[in-house]
């Protein structure tokens, strides 16, 4: 696996703004994961300096990799790729753009829990009532589909 890894990294191109996208996306998740580099290095049996060179956007990311490290992030492939047609040189816009998503469905389950706790505390009891009965209708309806 080591050889193969080598053999990507010396193909793959260097500082692409898909890697610096990346990049900050494994930072921030691991940083919420409260993990060091030497951690999640260890559970992927790659050199910490490889991963770190990861999350710098410097090294591109294998999809064999970025797929083990999506599972042991919680979040599904496509959230590392959310909103990657910007222009990655303002560092303000890349942080805007990979600190949150904005699209939930490739958020993470805790951010996506979040953005939802959020939005209900926002609403008057009334509103939170209606939600409430919406949620537990959907809940029933996915129960009685995954009965079947």
């Amino acid at each position: 696996m080591i050889k193969a890894l080598k053999r990507d990294l010396e193909v793959a191109p260097r500082g692409s703004a898909i890697s610096m996208v990346i990049g900050r996306r494994l930072e921030v998740r691991r940083s919420e994961l409260g993990v060091d580099v030497e951690q999640v290095a260890d559970k992927l049996g790659i050199p910490p300096q490889v991963y770190a060179g990861f999350e710098s956007g410097s090294v591109e990311t294998p999809a064999s990799l970025l797929s083990q490290i999506a599972d042991l992030f919680g979040v599904p492939v496509p959230w590392f790729f959310q909103d990657v047609a910007f222009d990655v040189e303002d560092e303000d816009e890349l942080a805007a753009h990979t600190d949150s998503p904005g699209i939930f469905i490739v958020a993470s389950e805790d951010q996506r829990v979040e953005a939802l706790s959020e939005c209900f505390r926002r609403l008057d009891l009334d509103d939170q009532q209606h939600l409430l009965a919406i949620a537990e209708a959907l809940c029933r309806a996915h129960d009685n589909w995954a009965g079947d």
